[in-house]
């Protein structure tokens, strides 16, 4: 969606990037797997930043009443 949607001369969200690396015959796997895992580390330091919020939100969705 975000590759129908951007300009073609503006900058582009990380998995359109990723995505250029994805030829018909040969890909890329190094820029892909680099791609991805830089995409990932900002979730990842989300996620342990404000771990005890997420357990604490699944630990009351956890119990009955």
């Amino acid at each position: 969606m975000p590759m129908l949607v951007l300009p073609s001369g503006q900058a582009k969200t990380m998995v359109v990037e990723i995505y250029r690396y994805i030829g018909e015959f040969s890909s890329r796997w190094d820029m892909i797997f680099a791609g991805t895992a830089m995409s990932v580390v900002p979730v990842l330091i989300v996620f342990i930043a404000l771990q005890k919020y997420f357990v604490k939100g699944i630990a009351s969705g956890a119990t009955k009443g």
